[in-house]
């Protein structure tokens, strides 16, 4: 057998409904947020990241520097003592 609907029942199910529309919809704008945030942190990550490689390859370019003043130290030192011909 069928119950049947009572305006209490009807008005009670329409409170329930307009509740669960303002909370999917409160969800909605808090999940919006976190993409928004999401998307903001992955920038300043990417952003992060360059930074990083480019540093590394400075930081790439300034061993090779000094390897080569090395290099050169060493034959002038080398010179200077007399342990490589003119």
């Amino acid at each position: 057998m069928t119950e049947r609907w009572t305006d209490e029942r009807l008005d009670k199910l329409a409170d329930t409904v307009v509740q669960t529309a303002d909370t999917v919809n409160q969800l909605v704008s808090g999940m919006n947020q976190l993409n928004q945030r999401t998307e903001t942190i992955a920038l300043a990550v990417e952003r992060m990241t360059d930074v990083q490689l480019q540093t590394f390859r400075v930081i790439e370019e300034m061993q090779a520097e000094v390897k080569g003043l090395q290099t050169e130290n060493r034959r002038i030192l080398d010179r200077l003592f007399g342990q490589q011909p003119n």
